[in-house]
């Protein structure tokens, strides 16, 4: 595999609160069939960036249109940090053109001269936004995640299947998290058009008006591909969903390579994040301690969440065997998938109406 490209000496980039487009029109990436499309309207290129989404340890995110968000650095030394994703992007923008809808937020434009990203924009919001709903936390019964056992499910399926996607194509996303998971809404099938999914479609038919979302899976700063090590390893982590061994690895000052068990360990984490509202060591001090003990399940049940994750339930069966202090032993994705297919058939069959069936 090729060595990514090294960027040409930084510039200055200027305060994003006033920066605006470049004047010049944007250069595509490598053309195919997603990003062969017209250059972004002429007023974007110099309307200033107001619209803030959301900004991390490296860069900002703006909206643009209903449909298009751009990426900012927000300072010259993450300018080879962003070079790198919108190569990484380019590639998985590529590779997963198969998949519909798509399961990552797509690259559709890059500017290396002040590494902008132009990307795919969801109007649903994040996981985290939707699992910390005040709306949603009092409708649960005991036992039954905070989104309730169809969308938590329903959750589990898709973003098992993002993320082996994504892996299939050579990358570990490094950073999975639930604010790292967008949220589309799910489009019902009908007589082959649409998502498609049998058990789905039946449900969203016999409860009009309830929307199912599907996670999409964005900013991938920190994403490695082919076990490679870019530049010092990891860029950022999020310590209350990094895998143990990424977690010592980084805050021990050395280089932390990813395999893909440790994007089981953080899929873990989103799941049980989902089931909670609220993230597992949330309010804790010297969070990394706890982290790195590799055991979120065993925390949890000492609180007064444990009702979500009782022993013998569907957050505990889906997720058992995802973490640990290292990767050794720690379950693949196509057993969680599984997991989550056998909980979902079950759900069909026994618990959609209501009880304590999730206990």
């Amino acid at each position: 595999m090729s060595p990514i490209p090294k960027l040409p000496t930084p510039i200055t980039i200027p305060p994003t609160t006033s920066y605006t487009h470049p004047t010049p029109p944007l250069t595509p990436l490598t053309p195919h069939p997603l990003t062969a499309t017209p250059a972004p309207p002429a007023h974007l290129l110099s309307t200033p960036y107001t619209a803030k989404l959301g900004s991390g340890a490296w860069s900002t995110v703006y909206s643009l249109t209903p449909h298009l968000a751009v990426k900012t650095p927000s300072n010259p030394s993450a300018l080879p940090i962003l070079h790198a994703e919108a190569e990484i992007l380019s590639h998985l923008t590529a590779a997963l053109t198969t998949s519909s809808p798509p399961c990552v937020a797509r690259i559709h434009y890059y500017d290396p001269k002040t590494a902008h990203l132009y990307l795919d924009l969801l109007a649903a919001g994040t996981l985290e936004s939707l699992a910390r709903a005040p709306n949603i936390k009092t409708k649960t019964q005991r036992g039954e995640p905070v989104v309730g056992f169809a969308q938590w499910l329903f959750l589990a399926e898709r973003l098992v299947a993002a993320v082996a996607a994504v892996h299939a194509a050579g990358v570990v996303h490094g950073d999975i998290k639930w604010g790292n998971v967008l949220l589309r809404a799910y489009t019902p099938g009908a007589d082959g058009d649409g998502d498609g999914d049998e058990v789905w479609d039946a449900y969203c038919r016999e409860n009009p008006g309830a929307v199912l979302f599907e996670p999409v899976l964005c900013d991938f700063s920190s994403a490695q591909r082919g076990g490679e090590v870019v530049g010092e390893g990891v860029s950022a982590v999020t310590t209350g969903f990094a895998a143990p061994e990424v977690l010592r690895g980084f805050l021990g000052g050395g280089k932390a390579p990813l395999e893909v068990g440790a994007d089981v360990y953080s899929v873990g984490m989103t799941l049980l994040a989902a089931a909670l509202g609220s993230e597992v060591y949330e309010g804790v001090r010297h969070v990394g301690i706890y982290a790195r003990e590799g055991d979120p399940v065993g925390w949890v049940r000492g609180g007064e969440r444990a009702v979500k994750v009782g022993r013998g339930g569907v957050v505990e069966g889906v997720l058992r065997g995802c973490f640990g202090r290292g990767a050794e032993g720690r379950v693949g994705l196509e057993e969680v998938a599984e997991r989550v297919k056998v909980w979902k058939g079950r759900w069909w069959e026994e618990g959609r109406g209501g009880g304590r069936w999730g206990w």
